[in-house]
Order: C-alpha cells, then sequence, then structure tokens
C-alpha cells in the first residue's frame, strides 16, 4: 500500500529556531533565531519516512509574535493550491507557539472540514538537548495522515495530545506541556504509533476570506479602566472592538458610554471574558454592565478568548453576505 503524502507548510517559529554560534545578528540579543528551514526539519526527523511521503513549502520563517496576516493569506493559499490534489491527504503547518492558537482558528475558520490541517511548534529550540520539535512534527505528521483526522477541521498537535482549533490555548510560557482545551480537555492523542480521538469538534461551514481588509481593537476591562485611554480607542473608529470583559461577562459602569459611542459609529462590539475557564453567563445579574445589560444593549457574545474572537470578528467582518456576518457573531460558540 502507497503511504499517504503530507505536506509541512513551514513558517517559521521556536521549532526553526537555534542559537547562533557567534556573537548575535540582527538585535536579537544572543538568543534563539529562525534558522531552520522547512527541509531541515524533515530531514532531522528520519523516522518521517515511515509515516508519509512529506514534501514541503517554505511560507515564511518568523518569530511567532510577528506572524502578519499576508503570511496568514499566503499559507492559506498554498493549502487551498496543494489540497487540490487528489493525491495530497493532508497537510503541517510548523509555527511560534506565541500565537498559534490564533493561526489554527483562522485556518479553521476559513478552511471549514475536509482533509487535516495539524498545527504545530515547539517549546525548546533544535539548540537545547531536550527539544520538543522532532517529536511533535513527528506526531504531527502522524496525525495528518491518518484518515481518523479527517473532517475533524484545524487541529494542533504538541506533546502527544490532539486538540481542536477552537478550543486550545497557551498557560504556560515554558513548559512544554503549555496547550490545554480548558473547557472539554483534547479531542484525542498520540500513544505510541497509535493516533486515537475520543470526540471531534463541532462542525461548521467554511467561511471564505481572500483578504483582512477591516480593523479589530481589543480592550481588557479591569478595576477603574482610564476614561481617556477608552476615548481614543473608540475615536480610532475601529471597524470592530473585542471586550474583554471580567468574570461572568461585566463591564464597569464607567465604560458604558463608551461602548455606546462605539455601536453608535456603526463599531462592531463583541464580547468575551478575561477569565480563561466556563461560558459567558446570560441572565444572572441585572446591575448596569453585567451581561444583562450588555445583551439588551444588542453585544453579541463569544465564548472564545479575545485573540481568538478578534479572529472571529475580523473573519466574520469580511464576509460579503450580511446575514453570514450575523449568522456568525450571533453564535458565541462559532
Amino acid at each position: 500500500m502507497p503511504k499517504p503524502t503530507v505536506v509541512l507548510f513551514a513558517t517559521g517559529g521556536t521549532i526553526a529556531m537555534n542559537t547562533p554560534s557567534g556573537p548575535s545578528a540582527g538585535g536579537g540579543g544572543g538568543g534563539a533565531m529562525p534558522a531552520l528551514t522547512g527541509a531541515d526539519l524533515v530531514k532531522a526527523v528520519p523516522a518521517l519516512k515511515r509515516v508519509a511521503d512529506v514534501e514541503y513549502e517554505q511560507v515564511c520563517n518568523v518569530p511567532g509574535p510577528s506572524i502578519r496576516f499576508e503570511n496568514l493569506l499566503d499559507l492559506l493559499g498554498r493549502i487551498r493550491e496543494r489540497f487540490a490534489d487528489a493525491n495530497v491527504s493532508g497537510g503541517v503547518v510548523t509555527h511560534g507557539t506565541d500565537t498559534i492558537e490564533e493561526t489554527a482558528y483562522f485556518l479553521d475558520l476559513v478552511l471549514g472540514r475536509g482533509k487535516p490541517v495539524v498545527v504545530t511548534g515547539a517549546m525548546r529550540h533544535a539548540g537545547l538537548l531536550s527539544s520538543d520539535g522532532p517529536a511533535n512534527l513527528y506526531q504531527s505528521v502522524k496525525v495528518a495522515a491518518s484518515p481518523e483526522a479527517v473532517d475533524r477541521g484545524a487541529l494542533v498537535v504538541l506533546n502527544g495530545t490532539i486538540h481542536a482549533a477552537a478550543e486550545v490555548t497557551k498557560l504556560n510560557t515554558q513548559s512544554v506541556e503549555t496547550f490545554h482545551s480548558p473547557d472539554f480537555g483534547p479531542i484525542g492523542g498520540v500513544f505510541e504509533e497509535r493516533v486515537v480521538f475520543v470526540r471531534s469538534p463541532r462542525r461548521r461551514r467554511a467561511l471564505p476570506v481572500t483578504a483582512i481588509t477591516h480593523k479589530v481593537a481589543m480592550v481588557k476591562m479591569a478595576v477603574d479602566p482610564d476614561p481617556e485611554f477608552l476615548e481614543a480607542i473608540i475615536g480610532a473608529r475601529p471597524d470592530g472592538l473585542v471586550l474583554e470583559a471580567v468574570g461572568g461577562g461585566h463591564v464597569p459602569q464607567t465604560a458604558l458610554p463608551f461602548i455606546d459611542q462605539a455601536m453608535r459609529q456603526g463599531t462592531r462590539v463583541v464580547m468575551c471574558t478575561r477569565v480563561p475557564v466556563g461560558p459567558l453567563l446570560t441572565e444572572t445579574y441585572g446591575f448596569a454592565g453585567s451581561e444583562t445589560d450588555m445583551r439588551k444593549r444588542g453585544i453579541p457574545f463569544s465564548h472564545h478568548n479575545a485573540q481568538k474572537t478578534r479572529i472571529k470578528l475580523l473573519v466574520a467582518l469580511e464576509q460579503k453576505d450580511p446575514t453570514a456576518i450575523e449568522e456568525v457573531l450571533a453564535d458565541p460558540d462559532w
């Protein structure tokens, strides 16, 4: 039986970094820098040959914090192009872990279901004895090559664990066990040579995107927010505003006039919570700025964190059909 073909789309990140042998160049401070290409990553894991025929494309080679939408749109185009080949079974995207959940969620929204896309990275670069990149890459290729991964949307695979892109987040700055799905847990894992799924993420239709033309701001609520900063953000007239509420969906009363102003000027406001686990409430409290009050103001809720809610709002605003925009924003779990 022929081996499946999996395409590696390399974008950079710690998995592609190493420590320079000499003085640091480019103002990086002497630490790990982007150094390895997709070809290098494949070459470093000879065991991949047992799993699949791995081809590779170099999309970019940047640290996770520096990924841009132009990179993501290039990545999206290349995935679509390669997946049009019936001989390609799936793809693996290597990426910086700082923003891996945003890229994975973006791909989940715009690609929908079909051939598996697995996003992976590393917490420890190639210059360390304990580098986790090779194992993560091997397990990700295993998942991408598995028929069981088809129609599950974009996935994130690190440290032997499979997560749904819409559910996963980074919770530790250094641990290799940093990625978790706080509300419902992972959807599967890689055990020895077996890819095991215990559940499937929710099915969504793909939301077509060819560009990101809108601007979305994020505002984190806290004790006594400064009105000057709120005024500056609202005054910039963003197309969208992600309101990261406290608790179960609560906003300081002093922020309400600025939120009302944003809505009057046409800014689409969506609310999530800064609390890492649990959905927003809907009808428990009734004070000004409570979740009930925000619903009465017509603000849609999102059960994702702020960074994913921003991606969701950006993708929604790019939809040509106003009905599609409302459908996406009205569903807190989309």
